[in-house]
């Protein structure tokens, strides 16, 4: 089986909300899905605005852990654990979910994640 360290670089780049460590993992046309909130980035420069500008903005704080990981040559799966607090209003929030995604020559191509989005508004 494949070497799935790297599925803890690219989670530490989105802890960091560092948007351009966390670009340099997708292909040039990488694309990352947000299924909870119906989003779509496509491309390292969409899917680093993100990471590096939105998230520190929506999030005073923000931690994923990674409870599980599975990867092959050209697919992975790791199920997480996020929480912290939204910036707007305070609200602190904890949710499980899974990221699916595509690898092609050692880069994302397709990322997909999938949570309950109504665990952002409870505390």
């Amino acid at each position: 089986m494949p070497d799935a360290a790297w599925v803890d670089d690219l989670v530490g780049a989105w802890n960091a909300f560092d948007g351009e460590k966390a670009a340099s993992f997708y292909t040039p046309d990488g694309v990352w899905r947000d299924e909870a909130l119906d989003m779509r980035w496509e491309g390292p420069e969409q899917i680093g605005e993100v990471w590096g500008t939105l998230a520190p903005a929506a999030f005073s704080d923000w931690l994923i852990q990674v409870t599980g990981v599975v990867c092959s040559e050209d697919t992975f799966a790791f199920e997480w654990r996020m929480s912290g607090t939204r910036s707007d209003d305070g609200t602190k929030f904890d949710t499980p979910g899974v990221t699916f995604g595509r690898v092609r020559d050692g880069l994302i191509v397709e990322h997909t994640d999938y949570y309950n989005a109504t665990d952002f508004h409870t505390e």
